[in-house]
């Protein structure tokens, strides 16, 4: 620095250089330890004439370009600098400085805490390419700035570290030197540091979870850091790939499957949870033979967790599979109305006999929401497979829709062959329906299972506790189960072998008529006392032979006949879909019509069955057409929603 400062420079570059004020010495007693940075410095030494530079924290606040009462510009910055320091020590703040261009406007003056800093000439700010005002007002902008620059200064005040990893903090500001780090707790319990002695960079590595604060100090300046160290709130595994049949598998459908592949393939860490990141997941319907690949966004999060977000893709393959008559029904319907939680049936699977029917349909008379459950669960140590086709429909009120519309998801199903193969894993459960069924409403049911490999799976109908650990809340999404027959009150005996019937009758014109009654003559169950009144969920074959012995032309009809109150029916003729959502007792609805030549004979194939809620038997009959009779009942099925798969078809679906 300077040893000495002619008087006439002093007059010139600096006025007023006496003691500091006594309010400034206060405030500079009252400072933290950080003073900024205040310094000289030569810009291009080998130039004719140096320029000299004035920086305050690293950033050059003024540049002099000129010699004055014959001191070079270097010498004048070095003045500068001793002058800015005793202002900085006495407390200096950007508020404190100002530009003073009233005492005498040809020489503007830089001035803090009633000081001149420093005084622009006409000569100085033509070097500049400015007026001397301008100049000056140049200082003081950059000096402000400098000033509030932080002597230590991170990149983030709070850091997110993963247990077990690394993480690097940028740490700046004007202060220089060494780097100390001081832990809150006076540990590194929870997270370890190690400051970079070339960049000052600070290395963070989580040792344990939970939060510490950190104190960084360099050269008298500090600062803090908030550090979290949190376990992810698990991780996605590559999904199953899926399996799925029919000749036409609806969209819907395969973004239902979809997304339980994606969310099996998911694992939450304890207290986390797993859930589609998106609107809707886009998919095709497939035919046979085909295969797709389907994206479906995951997002795992819990508290004081770090939330993983990944895409799981879930590859699709439609592949037939061998057809399989039904060997038995699995009835769940006693008791129809519930009345306290638990298991409402269970029974094993009997996949070296064939596959299995079942038929649910329960309403809720408690007070209190529960959880309705159908779950499939593997007692054995290896995994099992199952065709499942078919599902649910509701809850609803009205009992006798739900029954209906939950067969006619499983009849058009079944005919098509869509459906899907479910693995569930060992010592596992996989819940194909997990709905909140409140107060009053009614869930209804019916599904093909098909156990293809493993040891015979048991299944299981509940209305369970909401919220219960054990409580399955995610459909087709396998987790361990806490149930197996042991622990169950005891294993239904609604179990009912061959599950169809067959019957004939003929019709002749101008003689007898046919009749065919459905769900009169109840079927036999694994024992003498077990019957099924209404054979509900059992399919009718039934042929009828229409013949016209005459001379003349006429016409022979089908006709619905309710005759035990309120009914629907679902009708596949000739395999074509006749769907009756529900009708009153003593009605007779005409399904098909069919001309007869003169000595024509033809056989007409009606499949059906008595559907869950409806009131049965119910009567078929063919007969002639009666004048002005009302025309025959064609109706396409009822578009709404169900949890049921295969309602309607299209390219973005909502998971």
């Amino acid at each position: 620095m300077l040893k000495w400062i002619p008087a006439a420079l002093l007059a010139v570059f600096f006025i007023g250089t006496g003691a500091l004020p006594a309010a400034a010495a206060a405030a500079a007693a009252a400072r933290a330890q950080w003073t900024p940075r205040v310094e000289a410095r030569i810009a291009n030494k080998t130039a004719p004439i140096p320029v000299g530079e004035v920086v305050v924290n690293g950033l050059v606040v003024m540049r002099l370009r000129t010699e004055m009462a014959g001191y070079l510009p270097e010498q004048r910055a070095e003045v500068a600098a001793e002058r800015l320091q005793a202002l900085v020590a006495a407390g200096l703040k950007p508020d404190d400085i100002i530009v003073d261009a009233a005492t005498d406007k040809a020489f503007p003056r830089l001035k803090a805490l009633g000081q001149v800093v420093a005084t622009a000439t006409e000569e100085e700010a033509r070097k500049h390419g400015v007026t001397a005002l301008r100049l000056v007002q140049s200082w003081a902008s950059a000096l402000k700035k400098a000033l509030l620059l932080p002597g230590l200064s991170v990149s983030t005040e709070r850091v997110v570290v993963p247990l077990g990893e690394k993480r690097v903090v940028r740490v700046g500001g004007a202060a220089r030197g060494a780097i100390t780090v001081a832990s809150a707790s006076g540990s590194a319990n929870i997270v370890r540091f190690t400051p970079n002695p070339v960049t000052g960079n600070i290395t963070l590595s989580g040792a344990s979870v939970g939060k510490e604060t950190l104190t960084l100090t360099r050269e008298g300046a500090t600062t803090t850091l908030t550090v979290a160290v949190q376990s992810y709130a698990g991780r996605v595994d590559a999904p199953r790939a899926i399996t799925v049949t029919g000749r036409s598998v609806p969209a819907d459908l395969i973004a239902r499957y979809v997304v339980a592949g994606a969310l099996s393939a998911a694992r939450p860490s304890a207290g986390a949870s797993a859930q589609v990141d998106a609107p809707t997941v886009s998919v095709v319907p497939l035919q046979a033979g085909q295969s797709q690949t389907v994206a479906v966004p995951l997002l795992l999060q819990g508290p004081d967790m770090i939330p993983v977000r990944k895409v799981a893709r879930v590859a699709v393959t439609n592949r037939a599979l061998p057809p399989a008559a039904p060997a038995a029904l699995l009835y769940s319907n006693n008791p129809e109305r519930v009345t306290r939680y638990g298991t409402l049936f269970a029974a094993y699977l009997t996949p070296s006999k064939g596959a299995n029917r079942l038929l649910y349909h329960h309403q809720s008379a408690m007070d209190r929401a529960a959880q309705f459950t159908v779950e499939l669960i593997n007692e054995g140590s290896q995994p099992a497979q199952v065709h499942v086709i078919g599902g649910a429909a509701g809850p609803v009120r009205d009992t006798v829709w739900v029954g209906y519309r939950a067969a006619s998801v499983f009849v058009r199903d079944l005919t098509e062959d869509v459906g899907v193969v479910v693995q569930v894993p060992g010592r596992s459960r996989i819940p194909l329906t997990a709905q909140r069924l409140a107060p009053g409403l009614t869930i209804s049911g019916i599904a093909q299972l098909r156990q293809t490999t493993g040891k015979p799976l048991l299944v299981r109908v509940a209305a369970d506790i909401p919220g219960d650990p054990r409580t399955a809340t995610v459909e087709l999404v396998s987790t361990p189960s806490p149930w197996e027959a042991g622990n169950l009150a005891a294993l239904s005996d609604h179990v009912y072998p061959e599950p169809n019937k067959t019957l004939q009758a003929s019709y002749q014109v101008g003689g007898r008529w046919a009749f065919a009654s459905i769900g009169r003559t109840p079927i036999q169950g694994g024992t003498a006392e077990r019957r099924l009144e209404g054979n509900y969920g059992v399919f009718y074959d039934i042929e009828f032979t229409l013949e016209n012995p005459t001379d003349k032309a006429s016409t022979a009809q089908i006709v619905f006949e309710p005759g035990a109150g309120l009914a629907g029916g679902i009708f596949l003729i000739d395999g074509r879909p006749v769907e009756i959502p529900q009708a009153g007792s003593r009605i007779e609805i005409p399904l098909a019509r069919y001309p007869l030549a003169p000595g024509a004979k033809q056989v007409v194939r009606v499949r059906t069955l008595p559907l869950s809620g409806s009131n049965y038997p119910i009567r078929l009959t063919v007969r002639p057409p009666i004048v002005e009779e009302r025309p025959v009942v064609t109706p396409e099925p009822v578009p709404v929603s169900s949890s049921g798969p295969g309602v309607g078809a299209t390219n973005t679906v909502r998971p």
